[in-house]
């Protein structure tokens, strides 16, 4: 695995002064971020007989990162005033992924029949991502007099989006299936060259399935202590859950998806002279999107 840490004081978007506002984006951004990569392979080969091949391939994929990020400053989206007020934003993410490949093949020459030769393959992989419990904290503080705690005003809320506390959860998973022909035969030639037809079809399916949803914390009143201490921990703690209502917003995405594609072609190679070789085929694929 692989380990990153940053902290730097920097504009993670700066842009032109705001009409009617006079901010610039400007946020310090705190961020460390943990890699982790992991992988397997397996090849296997067999020969059956003479000019008889049959192969096996296996690939396995892990690969996940871990975000914890804050970022504090100006934001003209959110409304915050340099001296006043600024926005504080604070994000865990983990997003892992997977892919796991299996593919068997083959090699055949018929010497007996005038080495006609046949190849194919065959392939199911699957790939997923998971992103559970992203969560994002995100608030405008106005802090008051330094000398009284209860002075400051800290809301949970605001126009930069995702606009208040929120929880995602996500996932994507993905099965694909492969399997594929070709066919080559020699013709006779009266030259040097050689002569043949080649044909071939294929057939892959798809199917893609994804879901997401968000939890949105909203924050009820503004007797709620958060209000004056602006310690996200206190946001959902057991005392305080009198001052929240959750909702599912935005709303949840369900999508399923399949494709699946099919085709064949006809070919042929013909040499005429030594130093003319006519090349010639079709090709017909369809596409069924759902």
């Amino acid at each position: 695995y692989e380990i990153t840490y940053g902290d730097w004081s920097s504009d993670v978007c700066s842009s032109d002064l705001q009409p009617g506002i006079g901010v610039v984006d400007t946020k310090a951004d705190k961020r460390a971020l943990i890699n982790y990569t992991w992988g397997a392979m397996v090849g296997l080969n067999l020969e059956l007989a003479k000019n008889h091949e049959v192969a096996f391939n296996y690939l396995n994929v892990a690969t996940a990162e871990d975000e914890a990020r804050r970022l504090q400053g100006q934001d003209s989206g959110a409304g915050t005033y340099p001296g006043e007020s600024y926005l504080d934003q604070s994000i865990l993410h983990w997003t892992e992924r997977t892919l796991n490949s299996y593919q068997l093949k083959g090699t055949h020459v018929l010497e007996d029949l005038n080495h006609v030769g046949f190849d194919w393959v065959g392939s199911m992989a699957t790939t997923t991502q998971d992103e559970p419990d992203h969560r994002i904290f995100q608030f405008i503080a106005t802090p008051g007099d330094p000398n009284d705690p209860t002075d400051d005003f800290n809301l949970a809320n605001g126009a930069t989006k995702p606009s208040r506390p929120t929880r995602i959860w996500r996932e994507l998973s993905e099965d694909n299936r492969f399997v594929r022909g070709d066919l080559k035969i020699p013709l006779p030639s009266y030259n040097e060259k050689d002569n043949l037809l080649k044909g071939g079809a294929f057939l892959s399916n798809s199917e893609r399935s994804y879901n997401s949803r968000t939890i949105e914390a909203r924050q009820t009143s503004f007797n709620h202590p958060f209000t004056w201490n602006g310690d996200p921990n206190s946001y959902l703690a057991s005392t305080n859950l009198n001052y929240i209502q959750y909702y599912n917003f935005p709303g949840s995405y369900v999508y399923d998806g399949q494709q699946t594609i099919d085709g064949f072609y006809g070919m042929g190679e013909w040499a005429a002279l030594n130093w003319l070789q006519l090349i010639g085929g079709a090709r017909v694929e369809r596409t069924d999107l759902s």
